[in-house]
């Protein structure tokens, strides 16, 4: 039975779609099973291949300054690594200029069509990388974690929204994953028994109340190379390993407009 309740919670999480909704909460009507393996598949779904075309990794490290990748976009709908050729500069764009990772230099975030949040920075050639690209919902912490949600909430849970960890790693410049993150609401699975029941069905949902040692009726889930259960309290001192107590960045957006543009110098 615990393999169903780990189960049922998380394909449909990591296999976000895009969407310009905020999260929200919801419950999924069907048993969705999967191996540990998948969960830790990326939350991002970046436009499908309809919608944009690949760029070839060496169109990708160029030695362009932020300016540029922002003129590009705005004028070609060109991002780096990506070409969006259906779309025209009527979407949603904005774009900040920030020290996000805390490392000294600047980098360039850029946010497209409510989502997708790219960071491009420089290695140590002068050359852009995409340092970091994710679901547009993504808190950036000050020590360098980031909690990117999902795109949907498909699990049996009202109290967490899934997302994933990622922590800056400053010896090699990029974001490390640390994980993905669901739950089980004890009265969730009572609401979609009782449907089962009254549908005459027997395959019954279990709550997993032995991990449940607070009884704050949620079981959360820490999924890295397996399945951890934690109770409430076990999995709020997990989350302030990474998180280290501190804020989340107000990060200050602009929208790419051709005035904002020209006010970049990097």
């Amino acid at each position: 039975m615990m393999r169903k309740i780990i189960l049922l919670m998380c394909l449909s999480v990591m296999l976000t779609g895009c969407t310009s909704k905020t999260p929200e909460n919801s419950v999924s009507e069907s048993v969705i099973e999967t191996t540990a393996e998948e969960m830790t598949e990326s939350q991002t779904e970046i436009p499908t291949e309809a919608e944009t075309e690949k760029v070839t990794e060496t169109n990708i490290y160029e030695k362009q300054t932020y300016r540029e990748v922002l003129e590009n976009i705005y004028y070609n709908c060109e991002f780096p690594g990506w070409d969006y050729k259906n779309y025209t500069i009527d979407v949603s764009i904005d774009f900040a200029v920030y020290d996000i990772d805390s490392d000294g230099r600047n980098e360039l975030l850029v946010t497209f069509d409510h989502r997708v949040i790219y960071v491009y920075d420089h290695n140590a050639d002068g050359n852009l990388v995409e340092q970091f690209s994710g679901y547009i919902k993504s808190d950036f912490y000050e020590n360098g974690a980031v909690r990117v949600y999902s795109a949907h909430n498909q699990t049996h849970s009202f109290e967490v929204y899934p997302f994933a960890m990622y922590k800056y790693n400053s010896e090699t410049d990029s974001y490390d994953k640390c994980g993905d993150v669901c739950g089980i609401d004890k009265d969730i699975v009572d609401m979609v028994n009782k449907q089962i029941e009254e549908a005459g069905g027997t395959d019954f949902l279990d709550y997993p109340a032995e991990y449940d040692t607070s009884s704050s009726g949620t079981v959360y889930y820490w999924i890295n190379e397996a399945v951890e259960p934690l109770d409430v309290t076990e999995y709020n001192e997990y989350y302030e390993q990474f998180t280290d107590g501190s804020e989340v960045i107000d990060i200050p957006f602009m929208k790419l407009t051709e005035e904002n543009i020209e006010n970049v110098n990097v």
